[in-house]
């Protein structure tokens, strides 16, 4: 799927990647649902507002994406997480081959999508939710590696 393909296409794409996250569905059938919306690129694409249809679907894989960071089957939840951390390093402007590990933790995606179910969903609400989230990670950061430090230093 690329931008540019008619929407036949992303239509059939979703309809995959929805019976494939199904949490009945083997694990196998999960992770390449979760493998398949990060593959895709769709989670990082600057549609226009006027693309009314490619918007609805990407949300939709934004909330398969989400729900399948609760899965009960890690390698899902961090394929999941991967496809995720992909696309934020892509709308940050940042070189998604840059993404290592994990730049959102799981538990952190997951408490945004607990509250996004609470409210109307938006792609605009979830980057600032999870900014909102991380912003102070590296003061944070310190802190307990000076802490660590500390602890080290006086045994």
């Amino acid at each position: 799927v690329s931008e540019g393909c008619p929407v036949f296409f992303y239509n059939q794409f979703i309809q995959a990647v929805f019976s494939s996250a199904n949490p009945y569905s083997s694990w196998t059938s999960r992770l390449s649902a979760a493998s398949a919306i990060g593959s895709s690129g769709i989670l990082s694409w600057k549609l226009l507002n006027t693309d009314f249809i490619l918007r609805k679907h990407q949300l939709d894989l934004y909330v398969i994406s989400l729900q399948l960071l609760q899965d009960n089957d890690e390698d899902v939840r961090i394929a999941s997480n991967e496809s995720l951390s992909t696309a934020i390093a892509k709308m940050k402007g940042n070189d998604p081959a840059s993404v290592l590990s994990s730049t959102v933790p799981s538990l952190t995606l997951e408490k945004v999508y607990r509250s996004l179910c609470s409210g109307i969903f938006s792609s605009d609400q979830l980057f600032k939710q999870i900014f909102e989230c991380t912003k102070d990670w590296n003061t944070q950061l310190d802190i307990v590696l000076n802490e660590l430090g500390n602890s080290l230093h006086s045994k």
